[in-house]
């Protein structure tokens, strides 16, 4: 083979790589819809849901101690579990509203708590520094979290009354007004 084919096929390889990144990078990036497959949802709705029990999920957290969070020890509050990661741009936009809500909420029996999803830890940990977030967050050590409700991309939030009935969904970054709404909205019984 002479210089000029190895060439050609060498840069084949890398031009080969590229697209395959390109690909994973398009697939991770655009928005869900639907049950398309996982990706970043730019945009938020509320989806309808018939109230339901919540699935119980254990985290465990990204404080010092590594503590166990179990959303089974929470009947009697209200609690809104928002799905994120570090790298997910519409995740980044809402980080502050939700770090704010969070302190506004707990005097009203509303825990907020975060899910890491599809992330880094390493990179979730300077995330929650980086948006002064001190609500409970953490990772899903089982993996089954993003799974039993069904998120199909990120953000994803989900509201469920003090009764352990999943109530509320909302796809897409949250601003105050659509969770003081969703919140509003999730019936005590």
């Amino acid at each position: 083979m002479g210089i000029t084919a190895q060439r050609v096929l060498g840069g084949m390889g890398l031009t080969g790589a590229a697209g395959v990144l390109a690909l994973l990078f398009w697939a991770l990036s655009r928005p869900a819809t639907g049950s398309s497959g996982i990706g970043v949802n730019a945009a938020g709705a509320a989806v309808v849901l018939t109230p339901q029990p919540a699935v119980d999920v254990t985290l465990q957290l990204f404080d010092a101690a590594g503590t166990r969070w179990h959303l089974g020890d929470q009947r009697g509050r209200t609690v809104i579990l928002n799905f994120w990661a570090s790298w997910c741009a519409p995740c980044r936009t809402e980080a502050g509203v939700l770090a704010q809500a969070a302190r506004d909420y707990g005097p009203r029996n509303i825990t907020l708590v975060g899910i890491n999803l599809w992330d880094d830890p390493a990179a979730a940990r300077p995330f929650l520094t980086e948006f002064g977030i001190t609500y409970p967050n953490g990772s899903d050590p089982s993996r089954t979290a993003g799974v039993a409700y069904g998120v199909t991309g990120i953000p994803e939030t989900f509201v469920i009354n003090a009764a352990g009935q999943l109530t509320q969904r909302w796809i897409g970054p949250v601003t105050r007004t659509d969770l003081d709404a969703l919140v509003k909205a999730s019936p005590a019984r």
